[in-house]
């Protein structure tokens, strides 16, 4: 398990910090992590968003809109084929996966532990129980999250103050890797927010490219 997740993170920082010359990894509490860092992802407690999604697979492609709606500790994923009609319908909950209606015929276990698995690592983080090493210079910042056997790797531009990448780690084989592009102001919720996200998902081999169109805070009941 560690021989493989150090063999993901040597490869990542010699890709970075040959050039860079970045610093040995150091340990480091939550409460002093950058507050850049956890303001990229600093999604309202209740949200709506329009999304357009780009679905790779098996050398296929679909392409969607979604609606994402988040009240207290429950997602709700609802996406629209071209023409309009139901693909699919997602409840997440913690651990908990409902698949409500799946009219698009997509795999039941890559919908639970990949896709779900994707919605909830974007959206049910907590950057504050876990173990943190990272390392720094005035260009990069490298953070490694650890908590039992899953490790996420972070690769920030220190000077712009966004993410740029995210490596998901669990018993030495990479599931994910995120990428986070085209960060802008949202009005209407006053927060920066990547605009564009690509998530390689490494244990079911697909891609998601998707697309954020609009996002606004929900109330309570509301879709």
């Amino acid at each position: 398990m560690k021989r493989g997740f150090l063999l993901v993170l040597t490869a990542l920082l010699l890709s970075c910090s040959s050039a860079l010359k970045l610093p040995p990894l150091q340990s480091v509490l939550p409460g002093y992590l950058p507050d850049w860092f956890t303001a990229s992802f600093r999604y309202p407690t209740q949200f709506n968003t329009t999304q357009r999604i780009l679905l790779t697979a098996n050398s296929k492609e679909y392409d969607f809109t979604a609606s994402l709606q988040k009240e207290k500790q429950e997602l709700r994923a609802v996406t629209l084929a071209e023409m309009g009609s139901l693909f699919l319908y997602l409840k997440i909950n913690g651990n908990k996966v409902e698949i409500i209606r799946n009219p698009s015929g997509l795999p039941e276990n890559p919908l639970r532990d990949g896709v779900a698995g994707d919605i909830r690592f974007l959206f049910e983080r907590d950057t504050l129980v876990h173990r943190w090493n990272w390392q720094q210079n005035a260009q990069k910042t490298l953070l490694v999250q650890r908590y039992g056997a899953r490790q996420i790797i972070w690769q920030t531009d220190s000077a712009a103050k966004q993410v740029e990448m995210a490596t998901e780690v669990v018993n030495g084989q990479t599931i994910r890797i995120v990428h986070f592009k085209d960060y802008r102001y949202f009005d209407s919720i006053g927060r920066t927010l990547p605009a564009r996200i690509v998530i390689q998902n490494k244990r079911w081999h697909y891609t998601l490219r998707v697309q954020l169109l609009d996002i606004h805070h929900s109330k309570p009941g509301k879709p």
